[in-house]
């Protein structure tokens, strides 16, 4: 009994760990030769304020053949996890996301989870997903 049940942890344990396909698409980009800022988060702290805390962050190039389309990249991450993203369009070229003078992001920016007009940060809680299988994940950047 005993040697099952440690036979069916082992499998599930191999089998949570497992590397997953996340596509993401992202769209309301502007059409200017930059790069877009992705940043994956598995936990609410450094979410939307520091992207060191992330589990993994990356950019990705925007052509002049990705004007007027959606912009899509592929990951491969561990399955079975909750995760969050975060992007933003560097327009200008400076690695930093700009922001207003009240806080509010001036380049086109966006998170995943179910938002429309934002009041507010979006906090990880509501941005969050669970990664079990091959997952396509749309986002529209708000600008």
């Amino acid at each position: 009994m005993k040697s099952s049940f440690m036979l069916l942890f082992l499998l599930w344990s191999l089998s949570a760990s497992q590397p997953v396909v996340l596509t993401l698409s992202l769209s309301n980009f502007e059409s200017v030769l930059s790069e877009m800022y992705i940043a994956v988060y598995k936990g609410p702290h450094g979410f939307l304020t520091d992207p060191r805390f992330s589990y993994t962050n990356f950019t990705s190039p925007i052509t002049s053949n990705d004007f007027n389309k959606k912009l899509r990249v592929q990951l491969t991450l561990p399955g079975n996890r909750h995760y969050a993203l975060a992007v933003y369009q560097d327009v200008n070229g400076d690695t930093l996301l700009e922001r207003n003078i009240f806080g509010i992001p001036a380049e086109p920016w966006g998170v995943s989870g179910p938002f429309g007009i934002i009041y507010g940060k979006p906090a990880y809680k509501r941005a969050r997903f669970k990664l079990v299988s091959e997952t396509n994940i749309f986002i529209k950047l708000l600008n």
